[in-house]
């Protein structure tokens, strides 16, 4: 039986949930990523703002920097105004998933499996990583959920 290297199963989800995002991005238009559906429902372009302000969370976790505190008290973040183009989001999920696996790439095997506590919270450089890939991949579902009730029907992963 092989040994499973954990760096590289980290970089390799995080460059395919980096591909697919994009690409779902990708099919859908500035207005769709603009427009929120139902009431209080929250606009794409507001939780790939978000996804893109988590990455950097972990990044600068794994990267064993103090992380930012969570800028919005009051609930959920909204993208600025001048974040609102497709452009922008892919920018931004490009980028900020790049930083994770620049992080990541600074630190051996021991690094990323050593267990440790923080906050009364065991955990890894492992562990934040696979948060990271989960988070994305949760709000890459959210765009193919829009994609869906739009009547896209297509898997746009190339």
């Amino acid at each position: 039986m092989s040994h499973l290297d954990p760096k590289q199963y980290l970089m390799d989800g995080l460059e395919g949930a980096k591909k697919r995002f994009v690409q779902d991005l990708e099919a859908l238009s500035d207005e769709q990523l603009n427009e929120a559906s139902g009431q209080g429902g929250r606009k794409p372009i507001d939780f790939v703002y978000e996804t893109g302000w988590v990455n950097r969370w972990m990044a600068d976790q794994i990267k064993g920097q103090e992380p930012q505190k969570w800028p919005w008290n009051d609930g959920w973040p909204t993208a600025p105004e001048d974040f609102n183009t497709k452009q922008n989001a892919i920018e931004e999920i490009t980028n900020s998933i790049d930083e994770i696996k620049s992080a990541l790439e600074e630190k051996s095997e021991d690094d990323i499996l050593t267990r440790f506590t923080e906050n009364d919270r065991e955990t890894s450089i492992f562990e934040r990583a696979a948060i990271a890939m989960m988070h994305i991949t949760y709000h890459d579902g959210q765009l193919n959920y829009i994609q869906a009730m739009s009547g896209d029907m297509e898997v746009n992963w190339k």
